[in-house]
């Protein structure tokens, strides 16, 4: 016999960690390739976009006064003066646009930039799309303009020669009808004087508005939103809001009452449909919201009940089929998988690489280390192959007729196959863990009446959710709580049904003994005088340790007490017609090492592979 390197069996503990490593190498490879991928899109963009408009246009606006004159139809004449200020590039249009959403229709519109009236032409709208798409001047040096409504939305374009440096002064004049909010005593003019969508800032704003008649101020009430405005009486029928700079998309919105009867408009269409709006939102909404809150706080209790109930129906174990804290040696014969069941209530890796250790200790698979040669690369590989001795359980004898042959079979050639035997093994597993009385059914029986539901509740709630919550939130805000309250109980659905295993009062005894056993096993570790009287059985208890994630320590330990290596590992020579058994050689510790380190890395890289199987107005405007 040979004294031991601890480096062999050590490697069974990079198992997982060589499967993370591989899937992280995996995702970081995917993740730059899509990193560069945008990065070389954004510069093509970025290429196209310089090439067709050369160098980049830039401006301000040096000043956007509005002027608002209610007429004593209710309708509103308004004239808009915007001052461009041209930094850099070259220009040829600007454009306006208006929401409908508040108004009935927009007329008479004119555009003037001095004394100079533009012309109306449809083909300003064409002129101006060519414009911002591929940056051609379609319309030379024309002074027109065009109006149309799309979206939602009614647009002023217009046109003008070409323009680099400088300022130009426009003035825009249309009629708004059906744009005051008519009630029973008052009426008020809601607008959006200085347009949200502009990219760049306004110089100064001064918004004057003029009643059909002069009202005592006293009654008269006028507010501003948005940005910061000082507001003015200039006489008895004009408000007046001057701004400073007005910062890039901020808007200043106007409101001013005024007594109803001075003017002799109708209710607009749009007010009826907004005042419904806002009873809805005063009135129905605070209970709707109230409601889906209340919806929610049931939810979660009616899932936390429903979880009591499932957990009240599990046999109760006396506490006193606990065992004590430490023992002291193998309570019984089980083998290491049913061990890890009942330990951790799973079938895993670890436990299929401890049936392997387990089934080579009793003599029933013998593994024997080669170097394959293919082309001009060699590497080694571990061949398993049946010995002598008998399996006693189902999965026992699937991991020895899988992985295992009379004649030897390859470790690395079954990589493709470990997935589906890992699950195949761990469903036998259970099996025999039902057999032997140790649960009352399968574990992933037990399991699967939590997780199926709790798996359908976490997939399906956000299918259903998202749609409904994009749909109705403006109705009521609260609309996600029922959805969150039935995700969290799917999600402690989900973490819980990992206890959900209807052990035995025989299993729970079991399991309490096995685990005192682990600890003593880690104890063992720790305490190198507990490890020396235990020196012979370091072999024997291996599996277990493997079981209870000491692979490491476990070796670390025994190695420095010259532990022997295992009497069923062999080195062999191998040819071109495959491993010649009859020339095995006693192995050296360096082999031992190495041979277990390949059987850890093919079986890890067979699991890591998955296998084979407001108001209105307001609106924007800009230049180009």
């Amino acid at each position: 016999m040979f004294s031991m390197n601890y480096g062999w069996i050590s490697a069974a503990l990079k198992l997982i960690m060589i499967r993370a490593n591989f899937v992280v190498s995996v995702m970081s490879k995917v993740c730059l390739v899509a990193f560069w991928a945008l990065v070389l899109f954004g510069l093509s963009l970025v290429g196209v976009h310089g090439g067709v408009c050369g160098e980049p246009n830039e401006y301000f606006y040096g000043a956007i006064d509005v002027d608002i004159n209610i007429l004593p139809n209710s309708d509103m004449d308004i004239t808009e003066t915007i001052k461009i200020v041209y930094t850099s590039g070259t220009f040829h249009y600007a454009d306006r646009w208006i929401p409908m959403d508040r108004v009935e229709s927009i007329t008479g519109v004119e555009v003037w930039e001095g004394e100079r009236e533009y012309g109306f032409n449809p083909k300003v709208r064409r002129w101006i799309a060519e414009r911002k798409e591929s940056g051609k001047a379609l319309g030379g040096d024309s002074y027109a303009y065009a109006t149309w409504v799309d979206g939602g939305k009614f647009w002023i374009g217009w046109w003008y020669p070409a323009t680099s440096g400088g300022s130009r002064t426009f003035t825009i004049k249309y009629t708004v009808r059906g744009g005051l909010r008519i009630g029973e005593k008052d009426d008020q003019l809601y607008w959006k004087a200085v347009f949200k969508d502009h990219d760049v800032p306004i110089g100064r704003s001064r918004t004057t508005i003029h009643l059909p008649e002069g009202v005592y101020t006293e009654p008269l009430k006028a507010f501003s939103y948005g940005t910061a405005a000082e507001r003015s009486m200039v006489d008895d029928r004009t408000i007046q809001f001057v701004t400073g700079v007005i910062p890039s998309h901020q808007e200043l919105e106007v409101q001013v009452f005024f007594p109803h009867g001075i003017v002799s408009g109708t209710v607009p269409v749009w007010q009826a449909d907004l005042e419904r709006h806002e009873a809805y939102n005063a009135g129905v909404k605070p209970k709707v919201n109230l409601a889906l809150v209340l919806l929610g706080v049931i939810v979660l209790i009616a899932g936390g009940l429903w979880l009591w109930n499932v957990f009240r129906g599990r046999v109760r174990v006396p506490r006193s089929s606990f065992a004590p804290p430490m023992v002291y040696s193998p309570p019984d014969d089980l083998p290491p998988a049913l061990v890890g069941l009942l330990t951790k209530n799973a079938v895993g890796a670890n436990e299929l690489v401890a049936t392997i250790f387990d089934l080579a200790q009793k003599r029933v698979i013998a593994i024997a280390q080669a170097e394959r040669k293919k082309f001009f690369f060699s590497s080694k590989d571990v061949m398993l192959s049946r010995s002598s001795g008998i399996t006693k359980h189902s999965f026992e004898r699937l991991v020895a007729d899988a992985l295992a042959s009379g004649n030897g079979t390859w470790l690395s050639e079954q990589r493709g196959r470990l997935p589906e035997l890992l699950r195949d093994f761990s469903s036998r597993v259970e099996q025999e863990s039902v057999r032997q009385g140790l649960f009352q059914e399968e574990p992933s029986k037990s399991k699967g009446r939590l997780s199926k539901p709790g798996l359908f509740m976490l997939f399906v709630t956000p299918f259903v959710g998202i749609p409904l919550v994009l749909w109705l939130f403006e109705r009521a805000e609260m609309i996600f709580v029922p959805f969150v309250s039935v995700l969290l109980v799917g999600l402690a659905t989900i973490i819980l049904s990992s206890k959900m295993s209807s052990v035995t009062e025989v299993g729970a005894t079991q399991a309490g003994l096995w685990k005192g056993f682990g600890r003593y096993l880690k104890k063992m570790v720790k305490d190198k005088s507990l490890a020396v009287d235990n020196v012979s059985y370091w072999d024997s208890y291996f599996p277990y340790a493997v079981i209870f994630g000491l692979s490491k320590g476990w070796v670390t330990t025994f190695e420095g007490l010259g532990a022997n290596a295992p009497v069923w590992f062999h080195v062999a020579a191998t040819d071109s017609g495959g491993i010649e058994v009859s020339g095995t050689s006693m192995p050296s510790l360096e082999s031992v090492s190495s041979a277990f380190q390949s059987m850890v890395n093919s079986i890890n890289s067979g699991f890591g592979s998955g296998g084979t199987s407001g108001g209105g107005g307001g609106g924007g405007g800009s230049a180009g």
